[in-house]
């Protein structure tokens, strides 16, 4: 006579359990990488199963009925099986991420963010990653555990031994962002690579190249001025809607030699972008697998759509010989500097990363700039009547715009430095990874193991009051005049809107010459201030960070102050 199955002992449960512990212990030695992960999920789907399986053969090889096996009901011992094989395995990792035992136990940070990331990947949907980590670092200091893995830093010493030359390499969040069908770009690579690729950019921001750009630059603030003298009929107008059309039309000069019009057509009729914003919205960079993640997640269309731009780009500027001296010439070595050519397939990366990156970068910040100076009306004259004294109004600048004026307006480029530090373009900016082999380093007083990934949020550390004070979140251009005598703390190496190091903003020179010529021409020729009912007070608070900055319409009554032009 046979006997009867049961499965509801501590001596059934206690290898599922020791099966979850052992899964943790594994996989923590031997972590799952992107080429693994698919295989990885499959296992650890099946693998609750295996206790069931177990009990099968037991049944079989002990002579019990396995009728009485099967009527124990194969749903709810693998239902058991499967729930006691999870909550073991999460238990066991949530123990050991809050033990004593782990590498970051002494950074001090929330419990929930020691456990799991998740919580940021709420945060990070909502485009409120910067406002999270600036709650985390006033409530628990200069160095926050932000993750399992994970922790920022708004030390100052963290810039040199993060982001200097010595410091950490960019890591797996920066996979997120390629596609792997196609070849890196300058933001995706590291080590020799990346300082190869980077001296053919340097030639092309150097002081040199940034002259042969000059002429480029005014025609696009001519085309962008007479465009504003046309829609200043209507009355209203989204500003930095504008912007975005110049940006993209000068970088596209800048890079290629030509692309697009949006500022002369009004519009952006191949939807650029609406597809650049897309790119921001990667919620899965919060996450450990993000860039497997986000191989499931994201459109194709987005990557095709600026392929087909910049092959469009690349095959216009190729006619049109090494006659033109833009970014593409010196991507490209049309002056045969190098002892090889570079490939033309990183050529193009580089220049369509170029055209995305500058273009809204520089408008997020000129529109930052902007709402600044409306708000600050006591500023904004200032500004005003400092442009009017390098320009005056009577001077026709149509044919002979003298941009050596530029570097003499202080009190311009003040605000210019006052706004990037509240608005920095990239607000938290990606982090960098302790590398693999090198046994940890030691950041900011605490030890890190290999793979931590280290933050260093340039939208938290310029607000510290630490290193400015008084009032680190209010606009006062005035600390930027002579920080050393005045009664303004400032601490210039915590200033970092792009970035610091090998790997900053290789093109943040031509930046601040296009926001101070900018500001410098719609203050010539126009009056602004906020529309009738705009609600401008909110406005800041309704940025959104998704690496790159999403904002609403920043609507002003645009005034042509004269008749006249540029």
């Amino acid at each position: 006579m046979s006997r009867k199955f049961v499965m509801d002992g501590s001596d059934d449960i206690l290898p599922i359990i020791a099966l979850g512990v052992a899964t943790h212990v594994v996989f923590h030695k031997y972590e799952p990488t992107r080429s693994t992960l698919g295989a990885t999920l499959l296992f650890l789907a099946i693998e609750p199963s295996l206790p069931y399986l177990y009990f099968l053969y037991r049944a079989n090889s002990e002579s019990l009925s396995v009728t009485s096996f099967l009527s124990a009901g194969i749903s709810s011992l693998l239902f058991r099986s499967y729930i006691i094989f999870y909550i073991t395995l999460a238990v066991s990792i949530a123990c050991y991420r809050l033990s004593p035992f782990h590498p970051l136990a002494r950074v001090p940070g929330p419990t929930i963010h020691k456990i799991t990331k998740l919580w940021g990947v709420w945060w990070c949907w909502k485009g409120q990653q910067h406002i999270l980590n600036k709650q985390l670092h006033d409530k628990y200091g200069p160095v926050v555990r932000t993750g399992p893995n994970e922790i920022s830093t708004i030390d100052v010493s963290a810039v040199h031994s993060v982001l200097g030359a010595s410091g950490l390499p960019k890591g797996q969040w920066y996979t997120v962002r390629q596609d792997l069908r196609a070849p890196k770009n300058l933001l995706a690579i590291t080590g020799e690579e990346h300082a190869n690729r980077r001296r053919l950019w340097n030639r092309g921001m150097s002081s040199d190249a940034l002259v042969e750009y000059e002429e480029t630059l005014k025609r696009r603030c001519r085309d962008l001025v007479d465009a504003l003298r046309k829609q200043s009929a209507e009355g209203v107008l989204d500003i930095g809607k504008w912007l975005n059309y110049f940006t993209f039309d000068f970088m596209g000069d800048m890079a290629f030699g030509g692309g697009s019009d949006m500022v002369k057509n009004g519009r952006d009729k191949d939807g650029l972008w609406k597809e650049l914003k897309g790119f921001g919205l990667l919620v899965f960079n919060e996450l450990s697998y993000g860039s497997s993640a986000h191989s499931f997640t994201s459109s194709p269309g987005q990557l095709l759509v600026f392929r087909e731009y910049g092959m469009a780009c690349a095959a216009s500027r190729v006619k049109q010989g090494s006659h033109v001296k833009d970014l593409w010439y010196h991507l490209t070595d049309e002056a045969g500097l190098e002892k090889s050519k570079p490939p033309m397939s990183n050529v193009l990366a580089d220049g369509i990363v170029a055209v995305i990156a500058g273009a809204d970068t520089v408008s997020e910040a000129m529109t930052g700039i902007l709402w600044l100076l409306i708000s600050h009306p006591e500023c904004y004259k200032r500004v005003e009547e400092e442009v009017d004294r390098m320009y005056p109004q009577g001077e026709d600048l149509q044919e002979d715009f003298d941009t050596a004026r530029l570097g003499k307006m202080i009190y311009l480029n003040a605000c210019i430095n006052e706004s990037l530090r509240l608005f920095p373009p990239v607000m938290t900016n990606g982090p960098r990874q302790v590398p693999f082999g090198g046994g940890g380093r030691v950041i900011c007083g605490y030890f890190l193991a290999e793979g931590t990934q280290v933050y260093v949020p340039p939208y938290t550390m310029h607000r510290n009051p630490q290193y400015f004070s008084p009032e680190p979140d209010s606009f006062i251009p005035e600390r930027w005049l002579s920080p050393v005598d005045s009664a303004h703390n400032i601490n210039q190496n915590a200033f970092i809107p792009f970035s610091y190091g090998p790997a900053n903003c290789v093109g943040k020179n031509l930046a601040r010459m296009q926001m101070t010529m900018l500001v410098t021409v719609l203050l010539r020729n126009f009056t602004l201030e906020f529309a009738h009912g705009f609600e401008w007070e909110n406005w800041p608070m309704r940025m959104k960070d998704f690496f790159v900055v999403a904002r609403d319409p920043l609507q002003v009554k645009i005034t042509p102050r004269s008749a006249t032009e540029f």
